[in-house]
């Protein structure tokens, strides 16, 4: 596991890097572009949706090698996440006030990304974790902006998943539980001033130097954007001419492994399947290196669709 003083150093050198973007009168968008060297010919332009509570400075290290690679990569913060909302002198203030968000808000916050770099060619996206979600609504809201499309260690039911790690946590019940669960109650509030604050006491899922209110706060937005999407039901709705590759972590929950095969088999345009053994979720950070192999290899063969590789590895996990 990546040190916690590595990531902040990691924070601060995206910070001193980022470009910031309004995108409303309360939402401000950071990001950064990882550029080839200027004697690389660029291979490909990754667009890169972060998860639920990944630090970007996570990412680094495979992104550098991305880079060094020939690829450009974009990667941003969504406006609920950490880097985007830190310099606010009132952060919770400014969340609260920019109220609800939605999938196709974030989504959107992509869009405006790619403007403000001035891309205009198609690029490859690549969603981590919560990030699938997202990504795919990117996907489809702009089908002309995208060559390929990654997931890694997807997302998929999120109702379930964190239903059941707030029972093994919580000792409630299901019935109570179901009180304060954002993914299913519009009124998250009570979970907000119940739950969320006991899982996250003493979490260093809060980076040092974040307001754990305004967090909290941008946690649950995000949350909230996806609490009834099955993402295994949606990816069938994706468009045949858009290629789509998933790349798996072997030391993944069991049942969302499960879940992430089932995905699998629902996309309508399968590229590639790839899994990490060794890999925890975050696969960015657990297995930088290896990572960044195996989306060069993708990458570097564009939109032809390729024979689906290592199926019998994922299938070997349940």
């Amino acid at each position: 596991m990546i040190r916690w003083y590595f990531v902040l150093l990691l924070l601060i050198s995206f910070k001193a890097g980022a470009q910031e973007i309004p995108v409303s009168e309360n939402r401000v968008v950071r990001y950064q572009i990882f550029e080839p060297d200027s004697s690389q010919n660029i291979k490909s332009t990754v667009l890169a949706f972060n998860g639920l509570i990944h630090p970007l400075a996570s990412w680094q290290p495979m992104l550098e090698r991305l880079r060094e690679q020939g690829h450009r990569v974009l990667l941003f913060a969504y406006s609920s996440q950490p880097e985007s909302f830190t310099h606010f002198e009132n952060p919770l203030e400014r969340l609260e006030r920019a109220g609800e968000l939605s999938r196709q808000d974030f989504a959107l916050e992509a869009e405006a990304v790619l403007k403000q770099a001035g891309v205009k060619n198609r690029v490859n996206v690549l969603g981590l974790s919560y990030g699938a979600f997202i990504a795919k609504d990117f996907v489809e809201l702009f089908p002309e902006r995208v060559k390929t499309l990654t997931f890694m260690a997807p997302g998929t039911r999120p109702t379930q998943a964190l239903s059941e790690n707030l029972l093994i946590q919580s000792g409630q019940s299901y019935f109570e539980m179901g009180r304060y669960n954002p993914w299913i109650d519009f009124q998250y509030r009570s979970w907000l001033n119940s739950v969320v604050p006991q899982m996250l006491a003493d979490s260093p899922m809060v980076p040092e130097g974040v307001n754990r209110e305004a967090f909290i706060e941008g946690v649950l937005k995000q949350v909230t954007a996806v609490r009834y999407v099955d993402l295994p039901e949606e990816v069938k709705k994706l468009s045949k001419n858009i290629p789509v590759s998933v790349i798996l972590a072997g030391k993944e929950e069991p049942k969302l492994l499960k879940d992430q095969i089932r995905l699998w088999e629902a996309l309508p345009n399968k590229k590639e399947l790839m899994v990490l053994p060794e890999a925890a979720h975050a696969i960015p950070a657990s297995q930088p290196e290896r990572s960044s192999q195996i989306l060069n290899t993708i990458l570097s063969r564009g939109g032809a669709c390729q024979k689906a590789v290592m199926r019998a590895l994922a299938l070997k996990f349940f």
